[in-house]
């Protein structure tokens, strides 16, 4: 997995003094390691004191793809350069403290990655994979999320949301709270926001909390969105980018089995339905539109039932 600056930026400044000198072309990073003479440095996280790096940048040591990552502070405003530039500036810190913090972050998002790759090519029941793929994201995206399909219906959600933001017993037999829906229905935008492809945010009433989210789509249709709630504006820029990391396996999910929802054992009451049918018995309109409802189905959806 190649980190983005943003996501480094992000753990780095939990724990040291942290300065952007300069935002470059904003690329993913495969590696990092201490600068010395004749490294290769590209797209990699490059550490070093100040005094090393400047040296090295105006020696042409330093690849235009690599992100420069000073232990103190330099005179890195006279550089016109393509990097993106950090700065520490904490005093005492160590380049082998920050390649040991910088090791620690990209370990985290590597065994993020293999868990989702894990579940990804699993075989337990489709849902649980869902909501597996939500849940060893918690830690990383540090806010409830859930993944809602085209009838407003919940597909899975972290424990985090559920607690938040799912009313138990409110009658809506998982879907989205009613207040939501007449809220994005009166909106002529919402529409056009979850037809496209990139990352949207959305402001929800008059609620300190957004919602960031990305939609899923499946031979070009839009069947449905990951959805983070977002209640510090000053974490949008990674909860975009790790959105798109998480959104990239759950969208591969679906292109492997075309729903949210088959084999899970809930989905019980339509296959009733359609047992009952093929004995000769006949339920209303009304009926089956519930039915599709409860699966992710559209009404004008074409399927074939065959008994043996």
């Amino acid at each position: 997995m190649k980190l983005p600056a943003v996501c480094i930026l992000y753990y780095l400044q939990k724990k040291y003094d942290v300065s952007i000198v300069n935002r470059g072309k904003e690329a993913g990073y495969a590696g990092f390691q201490i600068w010395f003479p004749g490294i290769s440095t590209e797209d990699t996280v490059v550490i070093g004191n100040a005094d090393r790096l400047e040296a090295a940048y105006f020696e042409s040591g330093l690849n235009h793809s690599c992100l420069v990552l000073s232990v103190g502070k330099g005179n890195f405003e006279k550089m016109k350069s393509a990097n993106t530039i950090l700065q520490i500036s904490a005093e005492k810190v160590t380049e082998a403290e920050v390649y040991n913090t910088v090791k620690n972050i990209f370990k985290l998002f590597d065994q993020w990655e293999q868990q989702l790759l894990s579940i990804l090519h699993d075989s337990h029941s489709i849902k649980n994979r869902y909501r597996d793929m939500l849940c060893c994201s918690e830690n990383i995206m540090e806010v409830p999320c859930a993944i809602i399909d085209v009838s407003n219906r919940y597909a899975a959600f972290t424990d985090a949301y559920y607690q938040g933001y799912i009313l138990p017993n409110d009658g809506n037999e998982g879907y989205v709270p009613w207040n939501f829906v007449n809220d994005t229905s009166m909106r002529k935008e919402w529409k056009n926001i979850l037809a496209n492809k990139g990352t949207f945010y959305f402001e929800f009433g008059d609620s300190a909390c957004h919602i960031m989210g990305k939609s899923i789509f499946f031979n070009k249709e839009n069947v449905g969105h990951v959805g983070i709630v977002v209640k510090d504006e000053t974490q949008v820029d990674y909860l975009e980018a790790v959105l798109v990391m998480l959104h990239k396996y759950v969208n591969e999910l679906y292109s492997q089995t075309g729903t949210f929802y088959y084999g899970n054992s809930n989905d019980s009451r339509q296959i009733a339905l359609i047992k009952k049918t093929l004995e000769g018995k006949q339920f209303s309109q009304d009926v089956w539109k519930r039915t599709f409802q409860r699966i992710g189905w559209e009404s004008q959806s074409e399927f074939q039932i065959a008994a043996f």
